[in-house]
């Protein structure tokens, strides 16, 4: 039985081959590109339900190392959500670049499904 992220990678996977079949991309690109494809879905998946984490987590956190040592740091989901982020815009760069222009804005998903930059989420978060 599938999970629900596996189904969504499938789909946002399915989604990117169509792209780059209907962008005119040859098969054997095709099968060079499908690595990059099948990441670029998993980190798509990924960056979507760590925003919900994001979304009741606070930027910054205490600490306590065991050893006396306290303090406050920044939240560690919001760091990975940004190496995630810069991740996943690398692979669709390489994506979008074996494309035709036009082709490569059908790429991209649509505005209000993107990924979110940190600073946007941090925004929301204090604008709710």
């Amino acid at each position: 039985v599938m999970t629900n992220q596996e189904k969504r990678i499938k789909k946002e996977i399915r989604r990117l081959k169509r792209i780059i079949d209907e962008g005119g991309v040859s098969d054997r690109r095709q099968k060079a590109l499908e690595g990059v494809i099948q990441n670029a879905a998993f980190m798509r998946v990924s960056l979507d339900d760590t925003i919900k984490e994001i979304a009741d987590a606070d930027v910054v956190v205490e600490y306590d190392n065991g050893g006396g040592q306290t303090g406050i740091r920044e939240n560690p989901l919001f760091n990975a959500y940004e190496k995630l982020f810069a991740k996943y815009l690398a692979a669709m760069n390489t994506i979008l670049e074996s494309l035709p222009a036009e082709a490569a804005a059908e790429a991209l998903p649509p505005e209000e499904e993107r990924p979110k930059t940190m600073l946007e989420l941090v925004r929301e978060k204090r604008n709710a």
